[in-house]
């Protein structure tokens, strides 16, 4: 082959400013240039390129390709990690400003999106970010394994069945005081999943626990780390199965999460086996054939409740 020819497409860009809730320019503050996609039937929201405010307020989102596009608006100190301290010189705020999406909305859903061509640039696409009241939520965790207070273990706050922004409202903190105490500070009111985890030797020990956050401090969260149970059960194929080329996977899912911290568990010929599972799950199974339906106790497989 010769005389081969490759045309480029110009990028484009999105631009704009972030202010505070007075009207003033917000410097530091992250944002994104989001995309649809979707996955097993669920709409979510994906950040194709991320830029930071100078201290105008000003941003500039480019290299995107041609297509429609969300943007939205966040402070780094929100929705990332630290640790569970509790440190008392630490004076928790009472006001934060939650992730905002193009033209105004907290509510991804009611996003609006521009459709970019190649080359194309946008300019003043504005956001006023909104303070709203935030709470502290406390808590003990305590290893059954170790028959020890949790310190060590990793919490994640995510909202409940939160699937239109993937790190919308996610929370991460680590257990550091000897007596397994943690404090997670200025969440905004909603519904959570409060997902704590911890590894030993090569396994994962996690337990789900659902929070509701109203117009208080949720306190005496108590959280116990513990060994699951197994899950065991029967593929029942369409046609002969031949595992030799085709991959079989079968893992616990949370029912109220949108995203799984185990690995696949890769299955034998007609069995599957996932072990140390507490908490509610669905089974999601995936690989290149076609599977009939999957057994558990002798039924088929809608639901497992695991604690």
């Amino acid at each position: 082959m010769k005389d081969l020819l490759f045309r480029l497409i110009p990028s484009a860009v999105i631009a704009g400013r972030i202010f505070d809730d007075d009207g003033e320019p917000l410097p530091g503050a992250s944002v994104s240039a989001l995309r649809e996609v979707f996955s097993e039937g669920k709409r979510s929201l994906s950040a194709s390129t991320t830029a930071e405010t100078n201290d105008l307020g000003e941003y500039r989102l480019y290299g995107l390709a041609p297509g429609r596009y969300f943007v939205s608006a966040v402070l780094p100190q929100w929705n990332r990690f630290g640790s569970a301290d509790g440190s008392e010189d630490a004076i928790p705020s009472s006001q934060g400003y939650s992730k905002i999406y193009f033209p105004g909305t907290p509510d991804p859903s009611k996003a609006s999106s521009f459709s970019v061509k190649a080359g194309e640039e946008i300019p003043s696409v504005e956001i006023l970010m909104q303070q709203i009241p935030v709470y502290l939520i406390r808590g003990h965790v305590y290893n059954q394994i170790t028959l020890k207070p949790g310190t060590g273990t990793n919490i994640l706050l995510a909202p409940k069945n939160q699937r239109q922004d993937w790190d919308a409202g996610l929370h991460q903190v680590s257990v550091q005081k000897q007596d397994g105490s943690f404090e997670i500070p200025e969440i905004t009111p909603g519904s959570y999943v409060l997902t704590t985890m911890w590894f030993d030797e090569g396994k994962i020990y996690s337990t789900t626990t659902p929070i509701d956050v109203g117009k208080a401090d949720v306190e005496g969260i108590s959280v116990t780390i513990g060994p699951g149970v197994d899950i065991s059960g029967q593929v029942i194929w369409e046609g002969k199965p031949s595992l030799e080329r085709d991959e079989l996977n079968v893992t616990p899912m949370p029912v109220d999460l949108s995203f799984v911290f185990q690995g696949w568990g890769a299955g034998k010929p007609d069995q599957f086996l996932y072990a140390q599972e507490r908490g509610r799950r669905y089974i999601s199974r995936g690989g290149s054939r076609r599977i009939e339906r999957l057994l558990y106790q002798g039924r088929s497989i809608r639901g497992l409740k695991c604690s």
